[in-house]
């Protein structure tokens, strides 16, 4: 297959009808030149010329004229396609001064401008004169056309594509690779073979499956995944999936094998050592499959960077194993291979099973008689049908789109299947011209990298490849149906992950040589890179694109610049502002990478950009020149503070998102000045600053396309203004009919807008609502059964006390407060609390009117109320029926001393966790036991709560997590009621005023964390608490008790108590975790911390009197001494401290934050 050939097969878009003479025609109707007769030839006679030439490319002898002709075409159009977009710019710039509110046009229909400068007129007149002239040198070429028409492929078309990604998800039906699935098995669970045990011998053995590109090697491979998961039993504890491909990075893929064994995230951190830490963490004893999918050369790896890679996999278990897929035999055996399977081609009944598949699987064909002729034309050519799964796949795909006779019989006549490449490129040639650009485009993507298809597809219309022709059609619809024509062929492949897609290896070879010299990616070294100049599509997927920077702003024709990799120490502040300034031509800059903190105001002088996307990057403020991007269609920004004035200017943007967008309205005067808020979408939009609006406007401001909406007014006292201009303005932002989220800060209305409480259809897609410092607000919303989170924050007009309530609340009011107050000015770490109580209640506030009903839906499922005047009786009607409720948090509710019985609470049968926080004259936690599916308990600064009503024995026996924090326990335990009870002789140290919690009967317990509670003297029933994996004990005074043996699985420790050191470590033989806060009374740590062999974690601080370590565990990673004892830290010291010797074996030892 003639290079040639390929690459002139990338310029076929050149010849879509009607690209070229829609760009004349549209350029020269701008200098009022009515040209349609001088273009009929053109379109009909030149251009149909043109693309057959191009079909005809790979026979014909003139390979290379052809070639250099089609790149002055393609330079003519860029050309002529710059000056039109800068009409297009200035135009739309004097559309914005002329427009109020913003218009959004489209450019299609933008009228002529009849005085332009004369400067212009000319550039423009020449730029379409040279693109005519181009043109039409297509007929010096027709005597080379082979009698008129093309040989390759007529007049056929096609509109389909596709591509895979290297992940452990099988993505297509496999057919007969089981007898070579079952071999492969059996040779990753044999174990026999292995040397005699030894520090000296890898964990792990090596088997490779070698093929050529297309045979199925992924396949085969994804195929062994599959069965490993899939088995009832299964032989290794940890299974990786890693593409290696031709890029091989150490510290990459080493980070990927950690995301692979531990399932989470891994943040791309500078230091190898640390990673290799992280994943022997995840891999040590056990027993590891590790698949390397695409290993290639070894030529170009050094044998150190292997061992580097692999050094960290020593420490699983033996019988462990390494999978390869690789095309070189030579590879296998430098990786000391033990078993290598070299994978053939299919059987042929197989493959004609595999080619049948993908030729009629789907295929729309009603004609029974023509479905019969196409079964029988394979039939014919059965002794045909054999070679590449991937090229049986893209062969047959295509056919199925076109269910024609003779195409059929073409194509299987020939030898088309024999060559993958070559089946792979006619494939290619049967996509309509803009699928082939679109297509393309891919090649700047790394191979096996995931490719999203929403950003793809946003990419393909910021780069002016999706065209619509019905204009009722929205274009995002259109690029999608360009990328399901792609999938539906086999171009792309689908991952386990949701909207992300990869291509094979082999087609984005393909993509690379259609696309040679318009699209360049950059890997590896930047400083070896050979950027050209006519390069117009530039991808970058080093750690330091700082380095490139010179080679970049020489690029003047570049169009996109997408970095997909860097890191934040090779950032330079003047990169943008370099590209802004030499790059003029640039449509998509893509910056989502890093995590910029501020934009320069040069980025304004890119008038032809459309896709901007920063959306790591938190911005304080956006410059006023990025107002200036008339042309912009897609901007992504994390986070930024967005001044309203400048939302008019961007009326043709597709998709704005924010994760959080805030727009500062200072200033606007009117509501009428957001009206374009109409035009965005995104999934977030925070506005505040709503004090400053003055005047509601002519109509209702309508935000569409977003899910989520919050309405911020200042809450600050000092600022002066009217209930009513509050409400004017709430009833003016009217949000979309799909919001999911809203919320509302600072609304000083009495009354909620009409849309919130008349119109009951509005807000029915509504899953969550927030009202926050809503002081004056005294009605509910209408809450739509979608409901499924509901939070009531600082609203104390919404009174829930019936009146005869009042006088009980006022009359223990004060006592109650002086109580709490001096309870919590007994402890240090809560000086501020007594002031705090004293100024969250706001009883006297309360207006004496009928009682507001808590009616809520049943749907509901997260219910937060908080600072609001709640009664029991409020309570315990509002949670009645809430069946679905899985959330509830009560916080800073003075009025509430109880909670519901157990008719109330035994009807909440899905609730997962309740959190009790700042309810300052709770008593009694109710019949809290009949919450049979609560699993997290939160109790804090609930200082009445007593040892009678707030029992642990009549907690619920589900609970996995407890925390209870700053509560009072006056009493004793319901279950203890004489203070003697509590003595015996074998815990005779228990304090007989202190209270004794029972713990025994909460077996499913993993997390127990007990803070500043200063009545707690002893902890009943911890050794049988057998699932306890977390245990915190900080700030209890007169705990002098827990059980001397604690859970043999427990995981971390943290504890100030003196007194439980040393009665409890013998015991913790699991722990991996330990903290020592606070303990300013001891002067020494227990000796026997050595004899913790799991422990990988030791944390000291606040330890003022700890002036030596004890010898510590081999185990451990991770020394953490914070703000200790200066002797202590000096004896840690490298290499002379006296403790150097006990701390040296430690990977990662840190003293106040530095590490050593």
């Amino acid at each position: 297959m003639a290079e040639a050939a390929v690459i002139i097969a990338g310029f076929k878009w050149l010849a879509s009808h009607p690209f070229i003479i829609d760009l004349l025609r549209k350029g020269y109707s701008y200098i009022d030149m009515n040209v349609n007769e001088k273009l009929q030839d053109l379109q009909n006679i030149i251009i149909p010329q043109i693309e057959m030439l191009i079909e005809a490319a790979e026979n014909s002898p003139h390979k290379d004229r052809l070639h250099s002709w089609l790149r002055s075409l393609e330079e003519a159009v860029y050309e002529a396609e710059v000056v039109l977009d800068l009409y297009d710019y200035y135009f739309l710039k004097k559309k914005v001064k002329n427009s109020t509110g913003g218009i959004k046009v489209r450019l299609e229909s933008l009228p002529p401008i009849k005085y332009l400068s004369k400067k212009f007129s000319i550039k423009l007149k020449n730029s379409l004169v040279r693109l005519e002239k181009t043109a039409t040198k297509a007929r010096e070429f027709r005597p080379f056309l082979p009698g008129g028409s093309s040989n390759v492929r007529g007049s056929e078309t096609a509109n389909e594509s596709g591509r895979r990604v290297t992940t452990s998800l099988l993505t297509h039906k496999v057919f007969g690779r089981d007898k070579q699935r079952d071999h492969i098995v059996n040779l990753l669970h044999e174990t026999a073979e292995l040397e005699p045990e030894s520090s000296f011998v890898k964990s792990y053995s090596v088997v490779a499956i070698v093929g050529l590109g297309g045979a199925g090697k992924t396949t085969l491979a994804q195929y062994v995944c599959e069965y490993e998961r899939e088995a009832e039993v299964k032989h290794f504890d940890v299974t990786m999936w890693v593409h290696v491909s031709q890029i091989f990075d150490v510290k990459e893929l080493t980070r990927e094998m950690v995301e692979s064994a531990s399932g989470e995230e891994c943040p791309r951190l500078a230091n190898l050592n640390t990673l290799q830490g992280k994943l022997e963490g995840s891999l040590r004893s056990k027993k590891f499959l590790l698949v390397l999918d695409d290993v290639w050369s070894e030529k170009e790896v050094a044998e150190l960077q292997w061992e580097q890679l692999l050094a960290p996999l020593r420490v699983g278990n033996r019988g462990s194993k390494i999978l390869m897929t690789t095309r070189d035999q030579r590879i296998a055996e430098a990786l000391r291979a033990r078993n290598i399977l070299d994978l053939k081609e299919l059987e042929k009944s197989d493959f004609l099973s595999l080619f049948t598949y993908y030729a009629f699987d789907d295929a729309k064909i009603d004609d029974i008689k023509l479905y019969e002729e196409l079964e029988e034309i394979v039939r014919q050519n059965t002794p045909k049908l054999h070679g590449s799964p991937l090229a049986a796949r893209m062969v047959g795909s295509q056919l199925r789109k076109r269910p024609d006779v003779n195409f059929w019989k073409r194509i299987l006549n020939g030898d088309l299947l024999k060559d993958t490449m070559k089946s792979l490129l006619w494939s290619y040639q049967n996509l309509d011209a803009p699928l082939q650009r679109c297509f393309s485009y891919c090649s700047l993507f790394s191979k096996g990298q995931g490719i999203r298809q929403d950003k793809l597809i946003r990419l393909w219309i910021a780069e002016g490849f999706i065209k619509t022709v019905d204009g009722s059609k929205r274009i995002e619809d259109v690029g999608r149906e360009y990328f399901d024509d792609l999938l539906s062929c086999s171009f792309f492949q689908p991952t386990e992950y949701g909207g992300l897609y990869t291509i094979h290896d082999l087609l984005h070879d393909l993509a690379e040589m259609v696309s040679k010299d318009r699209y360049l990616r950059v890997e590896g070294n930047p400083t070896e890179a050979v950027v050209p100049q006519k390069i117009r599509h530039l991808s970058l997927h080093v750690d330091t694109p700082s380095d490139l920077i010179e080679k970049i702003r020489n690029l003047k024709n570049l169009r996109t610049l997408i970095v997909f990799r860097m890191t934040r120490h090779s950032y330079n502040d003047d990169m943008l502002h370099s590209i802004s300034v030499k790059l003029k031509k640039l449509r998509v800059v893509d910056l989502s990478t890093y995590r910029l903190e501020k934009l320069p105001e040069s980025i304004g002088g890119l008038k032809h950009l459309r896709y901007l996307d920063l959306s790591a990057s938190s911005v304080e403020i956006l410059p006023k020149s990025i107002s200036t991007l008339y042309h912009l269609e897609f901007l992504y920004i994390d986070k930024c503070t967005f001044v309203a004035k400048g939302l008019a200017n961007w009326i043709n943007l597709h998709h704005l998102y924010f994760s959080n967008m805030i727009l500062d309205v200072a200033g606007i005067g009117s509501l009428k000045q957001l009206e374009n808020l109409k035009n965005f979408q995104g999934y977030s939009i925070h506005i505040n600053g709503l004090e400053n609006v003055k005047e509601n406007g002519e109509a209702p401001v309508e935000i569409k396309g977003i899910e989520e909406l919050c309405l911020e007014w200042s809450t600050t006292d000092n600022i002066s203004r009217s209930s009513e201009v509050d409400a004017q303005v709430l009833e003016g932002l009217r949000p979309p009919p799909d919001l999911h989220h809203l919320k509302i800060v600072g609304y000083k209305g009495c009354l909620l807008p009409s849309w919130m409480v008349r119109d009951r259809y509005l807000l029915h897609n509504l899953i969550s609502l927030e009202l926050i410092k809503c002081r004056q607000l005294k009605q509910l919303p209408i809450l739509p059964p979608t409901m499924k989170k509901l939070i009531l924050d600082a609203c104390s007009s919404l009174s829930f006390v019936p009146k005869e309530d009042l006088t009980i609340i006022r009359s223990t009011q004060d006592v109650r407060i002086s109580q709490s107050s001096d309870f919590y000015g007994g402890l240090g770490c809560y000086k501020q609390i007594p002031y705090c109580i004293e100024n969250t209640l706001g009883f006297t506030a309360w207006v004496e009117e009928e009682e507001v009903q808590l009616v809520l839906p049943r749907s509901l499922e997260s219910l937060d109320i908080g600072s609001c005047p709640l009664t029991n009786s409020t309570l315990r009607e509002g949670l009645r029926g809430l069946t679905c409720l899985k959330f509830l948090n009560l916080f800073n509710i003075v009025s509430l001393t109880s909670l519901p019985s157990a008719d109330v609470l035994g009807c909440l049968t899905v609730l997962e966790e309740l959190r009790i926080k700042q309810c300052w004259f709770l008593t009694s936690l109710g019949s809290l036991q009949a919450l049979g599916s609560l699993w997290e308990l939160v109790i804090s600064f609930c200082p009445n709560l007593s040892a009678e009503g707030g029992s642990t024995s009549i907690l619920p026996s589900s609970l996995g997590c407890l925390e209870i924090e700053a509560c009072d326990w006056k009493h004793l335990d319901e279950s203890l009621p004489d203070p003697t009870s509590s003595i015996n002789s074998e815990s005779s140290d228990i304090n007989p005023f202190a209270v004794s919690l029972q713990l025994g009967h909460l077996e499913s317990l993993r997390d127990l964390s007990i803070t500043n509670c200063p009545n707690i003297g002893s902890l009943l029933g911890l050794q049988e608490l057998n699932n306890l994996r977390f245990l915190t004990l900080m700030g209890c005074p007169k705990l002098t008790h827990a059980e001397t043996k604690l859970g043999s699985l427990l995981n971390r420790f943290s504890t100030d108590a003196p007194s439980l050191l040393y009665q409890v470590f013998q015991h913790l033989t699991s722990l991996n975790s330990l903290d020592f806060e606070s303990c300013s009374s001891i002067k020494s740590l227990p000796n026997n911390l050595e004899s913790l062999s799991s422990l990988e974690a030791l944390s000291i601080s606040d330890c003022p009197n700890i002036l030596s370590l004890p010898d510590l565990p081999r185990s451990l990673l991770w020394l953490d001494l914070t703000r200790c004892n200066p002797m202590l830290k000096r004896r840690c010291q490298k290499p002379h401290g006296q403790d150097w010797c006990k701390i040296s074996h430690i990977r990662w030892v840190f003293l106040d934050g530095v590490v050593l």
